[in-house]
């Protein structure tokens, strides 16, 4: 329960819209669509742009072509839903068999972690999560 009050997502007896980035294999980036920074923007919003890249009909070199970084970055972007269940005490994301097996999950089912902070949740899969735990953490990467 900590992890959902700190997530501190819209309360709705409605199902609501969310986004999710894949940041890298097996650990996945959430946010509901409704959480605004101040000026109105959504924390993802330098992302989704990623969505719909502007494709042209001339190129003047191959250097025009986006790497395949950016142009598969679709792929790593998903939209869902989710909704509360037990009375705002059980969230229920709707990611699909695809998206769950991108976490870990699948016949046999390992955990997926998570974690809530600044509003965001972060997934991990066991694999990730164990390979997270092998990384020196006091390399100097700090909150300001």
């Amino acid at each position: 329960m900590e992890l959902l009050e700190h997530l501190n997502w819209p309360r709705s007896e409605q199902e609501f819209k969310c986004f999710g980035v894949f940041r890298a294999p097996g650990e996945l980036l959430c946010a509901a669509e409704g959480i605004r920074k101040a000026d109105g923007s959504h924390i993802f919003d330098s992302i989704l742009r990623y969505l719909n890249l502007p494709e042209f009909d001339e190129l003047a070199s191959v250097s025009d072509v986006p790497s395949a970084r950016v142009l598969t970055a679709s792929q790593r972007i998903i939209e869902f839903s989710a909704s509360w269940l037990t009375g705002n005490k059980q969230l229920d994301l709707k990611l699909g068999v695809t998206n769950t097996r991108r976490l870990g999950w699948s016949q046999a089912t390992p955990p997926i972690h998570g974690w809530a902070w600044s509003r965001i949740l972060l997934l991990l899969s066991n694999e990730r999560f164990i390979e997270t735990q092998k990384e020196d953490f006091t390399d100097g990467e700090i909150l300001a």
